[in-house]
């Protein structure tokens, strides 16, 4: 893993019917090989299983995304 950052925002897109999002983690790796190693790893598992404990559920589940391109303005 290269770097893990998390940010904590307001949800101001909400529509009422649930809890709004209040953080976003983005973890950067330094290839999508490396990921999946690192994913698959029993650490992993580990931390993915204590993410109950903060983490709720919703109708969308936890979302997990791969960043296909980067658009840097600045």
């Amino acid at each position: 893993m290269r770097e893990y950052v998390q940010y904590y925002l307001s949800d101001s897109g909400g529509d009422g019917a649930e809890e709004p999002i209040d953080a976003i983690v983005r973890i950067s790796f330094d290839s999508e090989a490396a990921m999946r190693e690192a994913l698959a790893t029993e650490e992993y598992r580990r931390a993915h299983g204590l993410r109950q404990a903060y983490l709720r559920v919703t109708s969308a589940g936890i979302h997990s995304a791969v960043l296909d391109r980067q658009v840097r303005l600045v």
